[in-house]
């Protein structure tokens, strides 16, 4: 089990429709309309987000963001498939869910223990 393969091309347009971001082939490359970590839309004439269609190493080119890796990372941060035997190892699709603990009004200290803390 640890040679696990994956078709790059599938897990690209997985990406492209569960974060909604039109995809391009471009020669050896998947050019994305914007990236998905930063969501900064491409101008025509520059490309911002693309994945090696080869390799499926990305990068995302905005200075700012710089958002860089392979589709293992992109499948656990968006959470979009690999395949079966993929998701199995590399834990794709168990992300933990948290309760969110309602917020509650900050303590008053009175100024009896203020006086008894100094």
């Amino acid at each position: 089990m640890d040679n696990i393969k994956y078709d790059v091309r599938e897990a690209v347009y997985n990406l492209s429709e569960k974060t909604g971001i039109g995809v391009k082939l471009i020669g050896k490359e998947y050019s994305f309309a914007r990236c998905p970590y930063c969501n900064e839309k491409s101008d025509v004439k520059q490309k911002k987000f693309s994945i090696n269609a080869d390799t499926g190493q990305f990068h995302c080119f905005r200075a700012s963001c710089e958002a860089s890796g392979n589709l293992i990372r992109l499948a656990q941060d968006f959470n979009f498939s690999l395949g079966r035997d993929a998701d199995v190892y590399y834990g794709i699709g168990n992300q933990r869910h948290y309760r969110v603990f309602k917020k509650i009004d900050p303590i008053e200290p009175k100024d009896a223990a203020i006086e008894y803390m100094k």
